[in-house]
């Protein structure tokens, strides 16, 4: 596993040499995945090992999305997780339009927002809120030490 770890750095990096701590874990490193898009991907969690496996997350969906948007258009990305939708729509929709990213998890938010400011995206705008058909307090699952960020809900 470190090995194929290793790799995957030398890969993404261009950089021989993995970032390990003493204990032989791999650590988050941020990567610029595409011009615009800025992500610290920790190799721990399954969407940030995805992106750093393939270069991508769920590129079927993206395409769905990306058909839809224009120049100076709004993109609402609701459970906008660390950004990645959010960031390659502020890249697409450009200064003129706007992004509005909705995530309810603090945990990912704080991810979120640092992935944003170091993209540059100053079309984005965070709402720390979950989208609901009614007004209402839900409880937040946390997945996050889980592995799986992507995986939290509500109930």
């Amino acid at each position: 596993m470190l090995l194929r770890a290793a790799r995957l750095w030398e890969l993404v990096t261009g950089r021989a040499r993995p970032v390990l701590e003493k204990t032989s874990v791999l650590k988050p490193v941020r990567v610029e995945v595409e011009g615009g898009v800025n992500l610290l991907l920790d190799p721990g969690d399954l969407v940030a090992r995805e992106i750093l496996t393939t270069g991508v997350w769920q590129p079927e969906v993206w395409q769905s999305i990306s058909d839809g948007l224009s120049a100076g258009a709004v993109f609402l990305d609701v459970g906008a997780h660390i950004g990645y939708d959010s960031l390659k729509g502020s890249v697409r929709v450009g200064e003129r339009g706007k992004v509005i990213s909705f995530e309810p998890n603090p945990r990912t938010l704080e991810q979120l927002r640092a992935n944003i400011i170091a993209s540059h995206s100053a079309n984005v705008i965070v709402e720390p809120i979950a989208c609901t058909d009614s007004e209402q307090m839900l409880t937040l699952y946390d997945s996050t030490s889980e592995g799986n960020r992507g995986a939290s809900s509500l109930s």
